[in-house]
C-alpha cells in the first residue's frame, strides 16, 4: 500500500470519527436542553435491522451434485483451466514486497501468495480427479459436504438488548451530560490529530 493511500485512509477514518463524535455531542446537548424532543428523535431513529432476514436467501442450499456428476469431465477440465489460470496469475505477483510497505501488509501479501498457490494446486488435482476418476471424490465429498448455518451461529446477535434505552428513558439529562462531556473530550483529542 502506498504512503498516499495510507494517509488518505487514516484521514478518512479521523474525519468519520470527528463527524460521529460531533453527532453524539449534539445529541447529548439536546438531551440536556430538551429531553422530550431528544427522546422523540431517538424513538423515531431507533429501528432494528435483522441480519437473519437479510441473510435468508444465502441460507438456501443449492444442490448441484447430480449435475456435477453427470458432467464431471467438462467440470474437471474447467476446474483445471481455472486453477492453471489462478496459478499463472499468482506466479506473476511480485515475490518480494517493497521495502516501504508496512510489515503487516507484507505479511498479508505473503500469506495471500501462499494461500493462492496451495489452493490452485489443490483445485488442479481435484479437476484432474474429476476428469479421470470422479468416483474417487465421493468419499471426500461425503465427509466435507456439511451444511453450516450462519443463521444459527449468529442467532444471539438478533436479540434486542435494551438496558441502555431504559436508562436513557429514566434519566435523560444525566445520560446527556455524560454523552456531552465524553464526546467533548474525544472531539478535542480528534481535532488535534
Amino acid at each position: 500500500m502506498s504512503v498516499a493511500t495510507s494517509v488518505w485512509l487514516f484521514d478518512s477514518m479521523v474525519l468519520f470519527l470527528q463527524i460521529s463524535v460531533a453527532a453524539v455531542w449534539l445529541f447529548g446537548l439536546l438531551l440536556l436542553i430538551a429531553p422530550g424532543r431528544a427522546l422523540a428523535l431517538q424513538e423515531r431513529l431507533n429501528h432494528r435491522f435483522s441480519g437473519r432476514q437479510i441473510s435468508h436467501p444465502l441460507e438456501a442450499p443449492i444442490n448441484i451434485d447430480r449435475y456435477f456428476y453427470r458432467h464431471a469431465r467438462p467440470a474437471g477440465v474447467l476446474l483445471m483451466l481455472g486453477a492453471a489460470g489462478m496459478l499463472a496469475l499468482n506466479w506473476q505477483l511480485p515475490g518480494e514486497v517493497q521495502a516501504t510497505t508496512p510489515p503487516m501488509w507484507a505479511w498479508l501479501a505473503h500469506s495471500l501468495y501462499w494461500f493462492l498457490a496451495i489452493s490452485g494446486i489443490a483445485i488442479f488435482f481435484i479437476g484432474l480427479t474429476c476428469v479421470f476418476r470422479p468416483s474417487l471424490l465421493k468419499p471426500l465429498e461425503h465427509k466435507a459436504n456439511h451444511w453450516v448455518s450462519t443463521r444459527q451461529m449468529t442467532q444471539f446477535l438478533s436479540h434486542a438488548y435494551t438496558p441502555l434505552d431504559s436508562l436513557l428513558q429514566q434519566a435523560p439529562r444525566i445520560v446527556g451530560a455524560v454523552l456531552a462531556t465524553v464526546s467533548s473530550l474525544l472531539l478535542l483529542i480528534l481535532l488535534k490529530v
